[in-house]
């Protein structure tokens, strides 16, 4: 599966604050719901210096997901205004 996410006006959400993120709207995939926190100046409790990285993580929203094991696999990939792939980061 596949899921595009788009963030408009990327300056703009550098105004959130270091450690914060952004929640986009929930997805299916797999039987299960899902979305992606967005962190625009790097993760909770990252130092003044890492506010220059952004990180993504992918969530699972389902209550009753405790009661079965669930596995994901996901791969970010970031592309320019164009649609193109950026170089890759870890």
């Amino acid at each position: 599966m596949r899921y595009e996410l788009k963030i408009v006006e990327y300056t703009r959400t550098k105004a959130v604050p270091n450690g914060c993120s952004m929640k986009y709207p929930a997805f299916t995939a797999a039987g299960h719901t899902w979305h992606v926190g967005y962190f625009p100046n790097g993760v909770i409790g990252a130092e003044e210096a890492e506010a220059d990285y952004v990180a993504f993580f992918l969530y699972l929203n389902d209550n009753d997901a405790a009661e079965e094991a669930v596995k994901a696999q996901a791969i970010f990939s970031l592309l320019d205004m164009e649609g193109n792939p950026v170089s890759s980061y870890r």
